[in-house]
């Protein structure tokens, strides 16, 4: 089978599972998500590069893909040499027109002295990805197949017909990104000089912006690795939950101290191509409740009489009281149904509002006439009936056995009454 030719998919950002709605506590912690979980760019694995070129004044940038799946040692050794700063400072000593561009093989060091790159121990060639224009190379000795150090090339146009079997075929270990080769065509139309009397038989196509040695003519390099994916991030209410990003795509999400309400985080996610994928999620940040008072304050009632714990201002069979034990909206008649389940185990499992206060318990039967009590909140988790319980945000989950006082019988029924907070 000859070379594969891996050509650019242009595949956009996508969405691997969706964001998931948040709910956080006025002046509580804050929560740290990782965008790269969610989001990701199908044809660019992590991690990629940039490469900076700096010439004529300017700094022009070229990001390139890793062909981290067919190529992964060349893959890793050129990102060990980004890792090892051995990359940084580093010239374009070749310009071959039409052909390639070569650097990786010299630096400058202090007092303007060009020296080589120190290589690391020679990779072995992985050649089957055509060099076709855009790719990215190793440059390696004649007649050793196995000789690539540290040197590139970026191919100028398709040199499938001269590279891809000479030597053992040449390791395409990379391709360009986006309009990055509008870059490359513009360092391969600086005037080249053969320089290799002033600085070595390597230098005999060194493009030079100015027909002089000063550091300014050379073409300079510095590569870094980068996400595939750059992300910003904004909320529909600042004051509300403020959002800040790290460079690896860590979103922290930070609640008010003062308010309570909703928000909607907006997330952008740009790949090395230019596309961009827009998506978000909605916050919840929930009040600081220590008490019916303080809930009943979160929300504005139409009057000051609907705020009572009997009342049911959103007319949906339940009254306060119970809207404000099973955290759910007392002005939106729309909310999920009451979690409680009773388990094959005997069990009964149960979610109320965290610290809910006095007033609250549950209650086991085996006919629905005789009721025994067997939890009320103000036991909370240390209870003798409490075999498992859970906080999130504002929500505390407890699991109860049906015998805490040695009861022989198994309940068959479970109720939980709201008497009073």
């Amino acid at each position: 089978m000859g070379p594969i030719c891996l050509h650019a998919q242009n595949e956009g950002p996508v969405i691997n599972k969706p964001l998931p709605d948040q709910i956080l506590d006025q002046d509580g912690p804050s929560l740290d998500i990782d965008l790269k979980n969610y989001l990701s760019d199908p044809d660019v694995a992590s991690p990629a590069v940039q490469l900076e070129m700096m010439y004529s004044g300017k700094t022009e940038v070229i990001y390139l893909a890793l062909f981290w799946q067919h190529t992964p040692k060349t893959a890793q050794n050129f990102v060990d040499y980004i890792q090892a700063n051995r990359y940084s400072e580093n010239l374009i000593h070749r310009s071959a027109p039409g052909f390639v561009i070569q650097g990786g093989g010299y630096r400058f060091a202090p007092d303007f002295i060009i020296e080589d790159v120190p290589e690391f121990s020679a990779v072995e060639n992985e050649p089957g990805i055509s060099n076709t224009r855009g790719t990215v190379a190793m440059a390696k000795l004649g007649g050793d197949p196995n000789s690539a150090t540290s040197q590139w090339f970026i191919n100028l146009k398709n040199n499938a017909s001269t590279l891809d079997d000479l030597n053992g075929g040449f390791t395409a270990f990379a391709r360009v990104l986006g309009d990055g080769m509008s870059v490359a065509d513009e360092v391969a139309n600086i005037p080249v000089y053969d320089t290799s009397f002033q600085l070595g038989g390597a230098f005999g196509e060194l493009p030079l912006t100015e027909a002089n040695l000063q550091r300014s003519s050379f073409v300079e390099t510095t590569a870094s690795l980068i996400e595939p994916l750059q992300f910003t991030a904004s909320s529909s209410d600042a004051n509300l939950v403020t959002v800040s990003l790290d460079p690896i795509g860590g979103l922290t999400l930070t609640p008010s101290a003062n308010d309570s309400g909703e928000a909607t985080i907006t997330i952008e996610a740009t790949d090395l191509d230019g596309v961009i994928l827009e998506t978000g999620f909605k916050v919840t940040v929930l009040p600081n409740v220590q008490s019916y008072q303080d809930w009943s304050a979160s929300y504005s009632f139409a009057t000051p009489e609907d705020a009572a714990p009997s009342e049911d201002p959103d007319r949906d069979g339940w009254n306060n009281l119970l809207e404000y034990v099973f955290v759910t909206d007392p002005l939106n008649p729309t909310h999920p149904p009451i979690r409680f389940q009773a388990l094959d185990t005997g069990n009964f499992r149960f979610t109320i509002r965290k610290n809910v206060g006095t007033g609250v318990r549950v209650e086991s039967s085996t006919d629905m006439t005789s009721w025994t009590s067997i939890w009320n909140s103000s036991q909370g988790p240390s209870g003798p009936a409490v075999i498992a319980y859970q906080t999130t945000d504002d929500l505390a989950t407890f699991t109860l056995r049906p015998n805490p006082f040695g009861l022989n019988l198994i309940p068959r029924y479970w109720r939980i009454v709201v008497v009073d907070i």
